[in-house]
């Protein structure tokens, strides 16, 4: 049971024991036909975690909704809210109703007549309720800060616009955020091959990419691969795969070292076989992972001799993501995605642990089945599931997976509406779950592109802006059939412990700016 501490007089602020983070009293501003988003918090750091921060989401310059989650103390309460900006007088919301004490409750107000291109500061207030009408005065937690100022997606690579990104995932080191994506998207064009770096999460820069010729061979431009990826794969162009560059590629920054994880076609069943034209998927060439190093973001990158994982007759591993737990940095676990020859029908998401090097060092962990707990958005056809391009991070206590999932071949021609789904689970343990599901689906489709002429959202990373605000960088496409990066804020709900989107939808305009 999480201890409290007092925050505004008659308000527990929610502290985490070191087994199980709680979030403290967060106000949260969502958008409102326009309206600005952010998170808020009491003058409470819980244990062993950085105090809660502020965000923004659909923001304009004219409303807001403040949203609370919290609890009364050992009496019943209400609070308000105080917000002003330079320039513009402090306004008060109305009281709300007493709440009844120790229970955890979300509240909602409304607020409007905010001016554009402001640093707001804003304030949750709570007075007691003493009984016979009378209040105690109100006790205010410390201000946070929010921004009436917005951007829009796709991000941006000046001089030539919208950034074409695919399977992105982002990194913060020293003062830059890096990304890198999936290359096997753009044909030979050796400008895709960059690895990007920005100040601000919403325009990029490339600074290049290059490698060694050590344990690699020469693919197209700067770009080298694995020695161990087939060399067939290379020339079979009319297979599912063959040209496989760095396919899901991510980025990580590890111990004063960088690593490049990516999927390649690796051939070991067969190779003197013809190509299967008639399969959606090339039924002779599995996919296995590789990692290099490098001492620079940009490179050289050096590939390691062998795939990161167990090269199978039976198994396709696509998608690699490194996730290191924030509460125990040793717990460090490779997440990828798993199809079998004799089963495309259905897809696994599976972790194993990794050291230092990246190289792994125990048995693997289901974390998701599709053939458990099938959910209808995960259907990639008649009878077939899916289930790739996971994300796994750590909030409150809980593990959670964001994963790529639904009708992925009609992705590719932008025809199909949801791809992002979540799970979420409390342990991960060191051995296989076997045939269930460690990991609990949430049911619910959390990003969609309804409203919208992008589509196929979804197959990205998750990373925290300086005030420690959850971003989701993924991507998405329209008609010019080129994958594009776009970035959104991620939004917590401690009643449920689940993380969603703004209206449930990917957005593309109205984006309250990140706090790099």
């Amino acid at each position: 049971m999480a201890a409290s501490t007092s925050g505004p007089r008659g308000f527990e602020v929610l502290k985490a024991s070191p087994s199980r983070q709680r979030r403290p009293l967060r106000t949260v501003l969502f958008g409102l036909g326009g309206a600005v988003s952010l998170v808020l918090l009491a003058a409470c750091t819980p244990n062993g975690a950085g105090a809660e921060t502020d965000f923004a989401e659909n923001v304009t310059t004219t409303a807001a909704r403040l949203s609370l989650d919290g609890q009364c103390g050992s009496s019943s309460c209400s609070h308000r809210f105080a917000y002003s900006a330079p320039g513009v007088a402090t306004k008060y919301t109305a009281p709300t109703a007493s709440h009844a004490p120790n229970h955890l409750q979300r509240f909602n107000t409304n607020v409007s007549g905010l001016t554009a291109n402001k640093l707001y500061t804003v304030q949750a207030c709570t007075r007691d309720v003493l009984g016979g009408g009378q209040f105690s005065s109100w006790d205010c937690a410390a201000p946070t800060e929010f921004r009436t100022t917005t951007f829009n997606n796709p991000l941006q690579q000046p001089p030539t616009g919208n950034m074409k990104l695919a399977a992105p995932n982002m990194v913060k080191v020293g003062g830059y955020y890096y990304t890198i994506g999936s290359f096997s998207d753009f044909g030979n064009d050796p400008t895709n091959y960059q690895v990007r770096r920005s100040t601000d999460m919403m325009t990029w820069s490339p600074i290049g990419l290059s490698f060694t010729a050590t344990n690699s061979i020469p693919d197209v431009g700067n770009l080298w691969v694995p020695a161990w990826r087939s060399t067939r794969a290379t020339t079979r162009s009319t297979c599912n795969d063959a040209d496989i560059k760095l396919g899901g590629a991510e980025i990580a920054y590890l111990g004063g070292t960088w690593y490049l994880m990516a999927t390649f076609a690796s051939d070991v069943t067969n190779p003197g076989a013809a190509c299967d034209t008639t399969s959606p998927y090339d039924a002779i060439t599995v996919r296995s992972i590789g990692i290099a190093t490098a001492s620079n973001p940009e490179g050289p990158y050096t590939w390691k001799a062998t795939p990161s994982d167990a090269i199978s007759d039976n198994e396709d591993h696509i998608d690699p993501s490194l996730f290191v737990d924030p509460d125990d940095p040793s717990s460090r676990w490779l997440v990828y995605s798993v199809s079998y020859i004799d089963d495309r029908d259905n897809m696994r998401l599976k972790a194993y642990p990794v050291d230092a090097n990246l190289d792994r060092n125990g048995s693997s962990v289901i974390l998701l089945r599709t053939d458990v707990d099938t959910k209808t958005y995960e259907l990639d056809g008649p009878n077939s599931y899916r289930q790739e391009g996971g994300a796994m991070f750590k909030h409150d206590g809980h593990f959670f997976v964001y994963y790529a999932t639904g009708n992925t071949a009609n992705a590719q021609q932008g025809t199909y509406p949801y791809v992002m789904a979540m799970a979420r689970s409390q342990t991960l343990p060191p051995n296989d779950a076997g045939s269930g599901n460690l990991f609990v689906k949430t049911g619910v489709e959390i990003g969609n592109s309804t409203g919208t002429t992008w589509k196929g959202p979804g197959h990205g990373g998750v990373i925290q802006d300086a005030r420690g605000a959850f971003w989701y960088v993924y991507q998405a496409k329209n008609g010019d059939d080129q994958k594009k990066g776009f970035l959104q804020p991620m939004y917590y709900d401690q009643t449920q412990h689940n993380f969603y989107f703004q209206g449930g939808a990917i957005k593309a305009t109205n984006i309250g700016v990140p706090f790099p």
